[in-house]
C-alpha cells in the first residue's frame, strides 16, 4: 500500500505477471474455446478433463504449447494466441494422436509436423471461410490434419495405430445406462469417452452456461432416441463418435450461433436430428478409408445451416448471431436488450433525413392522405419562430420556411429509383397525376425501401444504381406532386414499387428542442406537431481511441482502494470495446451520431458493470455546450449485468421463453462550467458520472446499497 492506501505494484513485476497471464490464458482458452468460450475456469476444468487417461492429455496439453508457441514465432495475432483460437484445434489434434497411436520417438517427429500443419491449416481456413462465406472455421483444421496424420501411419516406420481412444476400456458409470452415456458422450469431445471426464465436461459447460447445458442434454436425447429408434451404430461408435457430435451441434444451433429461444430449439432439436443422421452416413463413406468420423458431422451441419439461413432476404426467425463471441445468455440479453433501447429487433437504423429542426405537418393516420395503407407515412416542414410555416401571406413557394432546404439519406443504401423533371406547384394547388411528384426511392436494408418525394425540379443530385451514406444530400424539398405547399413526404415500404403500402418507421435519436430543457428519445414515430432534429456533434468528448491504456482509482464500498488499467481495443467483430487488464470481460461501446453508447458488459467484472450503468447512454449534443442547458431521457437497462444471484442459472433457463422483465432509468444532463453533469435513477440503482474535456473523470454507481465508484488517475505508461 502506499500512503494513499491504493495497491502499487513494481513495473518489472507487472511485466513478469502480465507475460504469465498471458501464458495462461493461451493454454487455458485453447481448452475452453472447443467448447464456443473463452473462459480460465472452465479451460482448467476441460484441461482435467482430458487427464482422465493422463498419457492423451498430456500429449494434448504439450500440443496447445507447442501450436501456440509456433504462432507467435510466426508473429500471428497476439490477441487470439491469448484468447484460444489458434491452439484449440491443435489441442484436438494432439488428443488424438495421443488416443489413436501408439507413443514412440518417431510419434514426436509427427506430432511436430502436425502442429505446424494444424497452425497453417487453421490460419488459412480462417481466412478463406471468412472472407468467401462469412463462416467461422470450428473444428475443420483438426478433422483434416488429424485424417492427414492417420492416413500417413501405414507408411511411417515404428508407429502403430490404437483401435479406440484408451478411455472405451475404463469402468463404466454405475447405474442407468442412459446417464453413463451422456457423460462418456460429453467426455468424448476431448478424447475420454469416460464418466468421469463428462462429469467434469458438464461441470464445465454449466459454468459457462445453464441454457447449454439444457441444449446439449436435449441433443444428446435426440442421439440417444435416434440409437434405439432410427440408427444403428456399431459397438462404442455412439460413445466415441455420435453422442458428441450431436451434442455438440445442438449447443452451437441452440444459442451460440443463433439467439436462444423456442425458435432455436426448434432448429437445435432438427440440426441434432440430421446430425446423427450424417454421423452414419459419414461412417459408410470413411470406413472403408480407414478414417474415424472424428468431428466432421458437426462441421458440416452447423456450417451447413449457419450458410443457409443467412441466404434469406429479410432477417427472421432464429435469428443469427453475428459479430459476437459471447456465452448464449448474453446472447438473448444482447438481442433483446437492443430491441428495447433501439426500438426494432430488425431492420435498418434511420436518423432524420434533414438538418436542422423541422416539425410533422402530418403525422401517422393523418387526416390528408395518411390513410389506409399509406398510414405510416410523415409529413415535415419547418416552423418559423412565430409557429407559421411561411413568410408573409404564403401565396409564393419561396416563403415557406422549408422550400429547397436539404433532404439527405436517412440510412446508408443504393438509389433504386429517381423521378426528376415534374413542376413544383404552386401554393394551393397539386398535382394529381403524378402524386408523389419527384422523387427518391432507397433499399436500405433487406426487404426495406425509403421514399422521399415532392422533392423540387433539378435538384436531386444521384442517380438509379448510386450508393449513399446517412446524412449525404440526395436533393432539395420542394413542392413537386400532390403538395398544396412545400413539404417533405417520407415512407418506409417493403417493396420497390414507388407508392407501395407504408410499413411502421421510427427514428434513432429524436431530439426534441423545448424551452424547459431538451428531451431525446433514443427510437420514435415523431408526433403530429412534434419539433424534431438530429444530434448536432458537439465540443464535448468521450474519447477511448484504439489501443489507449488510462489508470483509474477504483472504490468498492469498505474495501480497500485498487488502481485499475482500462485498455480499448476492437473485439473479433471490429466492435470497439473497454476491457480491465488481467480480466476477460469487456464492454462494448460506439459512438454514433455525437452520442455514446454502452452496448453491454461480456463477462463478470464491477468496474465495467459500474461504466456500463454510469455511461448507458451519453449525448455530446452542441446544445450541451452551452453551460445550463439541460437534457433528459430514458434508457433500459439489463440488471442481468448489473448482478447476478443464487437463482440466476433458473432465470437464464427461463429467460430463452419468457422474456425479462423491462427496467428503466431516468436520465438527465446539465452542462456547468466544469463540464457534462450526468445523473441517473431508478428504483434499483442511481448513477453519476462527469464529462469534461478530456473525456471522462469520475462514474459512481450505487446499486442495491453497495457503493461503487471509479476516478481517473491519466493515461498509463
Amino acid at each position: 500500500m502506499n500512503p494513499l492506501g491504493t495497491k502499487t505494484v513494481d513495473s518489472s513485476k507487472s511485466t513478469s505477471r502480465a507475460a504469465v497471464r498471458f501464458a495462461i490464458d493461451m493454454v487455458l482458452h485453447s481448452y475452453s474455446a472447443v467448447l464456443f468460450a473463452r473462459s480460465r475456469w472452465m479451460g482448467l476444468l476441460l484441461l482435467l478433463a482430458t487427464l482422465v487417461v493422463p498419457s492423451v492429455g498430456l500429449v494434448g496439453l504439450g500440443g496447445v504449447v507447442l501450436a501456440n508457441g509456433i504462432c507467435l514465432a510466426l508473429a500471428l495475432d497476439r490477441a487470439s494466441v491469448r484468447s484460444g483460437l489458434l491452439g484449440y484445434n491443435a489441442l484436438l489434434v494432439f488428443l488424438a494422436i495421443g488416443a489413436f497411436l501408439e507413443h514412440s520417438p518417431v510419434v514426436l517427429l509427427v506430432a511436430l509436423a502436425a502442429g505446424l500443419l494444424t497452425v497453417l491449416m487453421h490460419v488459412a481456413l480462417t481466412g478463406a471461410l471468412r472472407s468467401h462465406f462469412g463462416l467461422p472455421v470450428l473444428s475443420l483444421p483438426f478433422v483434416l490434419v488429424t485424417w492427414v496424420v492417420l492416413a500417413a501411419v501405414p507408411h511411417l516406420k515404428g508407429v502403430a495405430l490404437v483401435s479406440h481412444p484408451p478411455a472405451v476400456h475404463l469402468p463404466a458409470l454405475p447405474g442407468p445406462l442412459m446417464l453413463d452415456g451422456f457423460f462418456r458422450s460429453l467426455g468424448a469431445i476431448f478424447f475420454q469417452p469416460h464418466w468421469a471426464s463428462g462429469v467434469l465436461v458438464l461441470v464445465a459447460l454449466g459454468r459457462w452456461s445453464r441454457i447449454a447445458v439444457v441444449h446439449a442434454m436435449v441433443g444428446f436425447g435426440v442421439a440417444w432416441a435416434a440409437d434405439a429408434w432410427l440408427l444403428h451404430f456399431p459397438p462404442n461408435f455412439f460413445h466415441v463418435y455420435a453422442g458428441f457430435n450431436v451434442v455438440l451441434t445442438a449447443v452451437a444451433l441452440g444459442g451460440v450461433f443463433f439467439v436462444p429461444g423456442p425458435d432455436a430449439s426448434l432448429l437445435s432439436v432438427g440440426g441434432s436430428l440430421v446430425a446423427a443422421l450424417v454421423t452414419v452416413g459419414s461412417l459408410s463413406i470413411l470406413a472403408p478409408l480407414g478414417l474415424p468420423v472424428l468431428a466432421l458431422p458437426f462441421n458440416l451441419v452447423a456450417l451447413l445451416t449457419l450458410y443457409a439461413l443467412r441466404q434469406r432476404s429479410a432477417s427472421s426467425r432464429p435469428r443469427s448471431v453475428t459479430g459476437r463471441d459471447a456465452r448464449p445468455e448474453d446472447n438473448l440479453a444482447w438481442y433483446r436488450q437492443w430491441a428495447v433501447r433501439f426500438g426494432q429487433k430488425d431492420g435498418p437504423r434511420l436518423v432524420l433525413p434533414f438538418r436542422g429542426a423541422w416539425t410533422v405537418s402530418q403525422g401517422n393516420d393523418g387526416p390528408h392522405t395518411h390513410q389506409s395503407i399509406w398510414r405510416h407515412g410523415l409529413d415535415f416542414e419547418v416552423r418559423g419562430t412565430d409557429g407559421r410555416w411561411c413568410e408573409g401571406t404564403g401565396d409564393q413557394l419561396t416563403d415557406y420556411h422549408c422550400y429547397r432546404l436539404p433532404v439527405v439519406a436517412p440510412a446508408p443504401g443504393t438509389v433504386v429509383r429517381v423521378v426528376d423533371g415534374l413542376p413544383d406547384c404552386a401554393p394551393g394547388t397539386a398535382d394529381t397525376i403524378h402524386p408523389w411528384g419527384n422523387l427518391v426511392l432507397l433499399w436500405v436494408g433487406a426487404d426495406r425501401y425509403f421514399l422521399l418525394a415532392h422533392l423540387t425540379p433539378g435538384s436531386i443530385r444521384v442517380e438509379e444504381g448510386a450508393t449513399v451514406r446517412t446524412g449525404q444530400e440526395l436533393a432539395r424539398c420542394g413542392a413537386s406532386g400532390r403538395a398544396p405547399r412545400p413539404h417533405l413526404h417520407v415512407q418506409l415500404q417493403s417493396t420497390s414499387v414507388v407508392g407501395a403500402p407504408t410499413v411502421p418507421m421510427g427514428f434513432h435519436n429524436l431530439w426534441s428542442p423545448a424551452l424547459e430543457g431538451a428531451r431525446l428519445e433514443r427510437y420514435g414515430v415523431p408526433k403530429e406537431g412534434q419539433q424534431v432534429r438530429n444530434s448536432i456533434i458537439g465540443n464535448l468528448r468521450i474519447d477511448w481511441p484504439i489501443g489507449a491504456r488510462t489508470r483509474w482509482r477504483w472504490a468498492d464500498g469498505s474495501e480497500p482502494l485498487e488502481v485499475v488499467e482500462l485498455v480499448s481495443q476492437l473485439d473479433s467483430s471490429g466492435q470497439p470495446c473497454l476491457l480491465v487488464m488481467g480480466s476477460a470481460a469487456c464492454m462494448r461501446f460506439e459512438i454514433r451520431d455525437g452520442i455514446f453508447y454502452a452496448l453491454g458488459v461480456d463477462g463478470d467484472h464491477p468496474v465495467l458493470r459500474t461504466l456500463y450503468a454510469a455511461l448507458l447512454m451519453v449525448p455530446l449534443d452542441a446544445a450541451l455546450d452551452r453551460v445550463g442547458a439541460a437534457l433528459t431521457w430514458k434508457d433500459t437497462i439489463d440488471l442481468r449485468v448489473l448482478s447476478s444471484g443464487g437463482w440466476s442459472w433458473l432465470r437464464d433457463i427461463i429467460s430463452t421463453v419468457v422474456p425479462p422483465k423491462k427496467h428503466f432509468v431516468d436520465y438527465s444532463a446539465c452542462r456547468t462550467p466544469d463540464g457534462l453533469v450526468l445523473e441517473g435513477r431508478s428504483e434499483a440503482l442511481q448513477t453519476a458520472a462527469h464529462v469534461d474535456a478530456a473525456g471522462v473523470s469520475r462514474v459512481f454507481l450505487e446499486l442495491q446499497g453497495r457503493r461503487m465508484s471509479l476516478t481517473k488517475l491519466g493515461e498509463a505508461p
